[in-house]
């Protein structure tokens, strides 16, 4: 499987494996840290010895570099960065940080910086519209039944659909999104 992310994004260098592997596991937010990682990828994550902890110090260590609070999702974007590592043993924690951080600040800068999410709620309006002209009859059932867009997308938003689907076929969607992506600026 090639990684198209690996391959082509310059890391930026803001990982630092002993930095990463004792950073202290004190933020306000730790608990939840600590119970998302414990439900992050379950079935995989016994593909890596010790995954819950290395996760727990990969989020917190993100989160004390970038000077943001933790926000739930955060996990679904490095807990499927982390399961590389089963399949590249000499892949490094610093590599997995660099490679997360761009992935976010490339493709979903503002739905984790934000301290009000605006950026998210204004794609759930996009997202309402154009379920609105595109799927009427879609739309106009779920709004009988008091089924609001939030109720169901902001996970895939702020995932990429990370957290709903096998890691094979995720890590296949990322890299068409990334090599899409990176094709349209050349």
């Amino acid at each position: 499987m090639e990684v198209y992310l690996f391959n082509n994004t310059a890391p930026s260098g803001r990982g630092d494996d002993i930095k990463i592997s004792k950073v202290q596991l004190n933020l306000p937010d730790q608990a939840v840290i600590k119970n998302d990682c414990h439900r992050t990828r379950v079935r995989e994550s016994v593909l890596l010895p010790d995954f819950e902890n290395i996760l727990e110090k990969l989020l917190t260590y993100f989160c004390y570099s970038k000077n943001i609070p933790y926000k739930q999702g955060l996990n679904e974007i490095f807990g499927p960065l982390l399961l590389l590592k089963a399949k590249i043993p000499d892949l490094k924690l610093s590599k997995i940080f660099d490679f997360g951080e761009i992935f976010i600040d490339k493709y979903s800068p503002n739905f984790f910086y934000e301290k009000e999410f605006y950026s998210l709620k204004s794609a759930l309006g996009l997202y309402k519209i154009l379920l609105r002209y595109h799927e009427p009859s879609v739309y106009n059932r779920l709004d009988q039944y008091n089924i609001l867009p939030e109720m169901y997308t902001t996970s895939w938003m702020m995932t990429f659909l990370s957290g709903k689907i096998g890691l094979n076929l995720l890590y296949d969607y990322w890299n068409e999104i990334i090599k899409t992506k990176d094709e349209e600026i050349r």
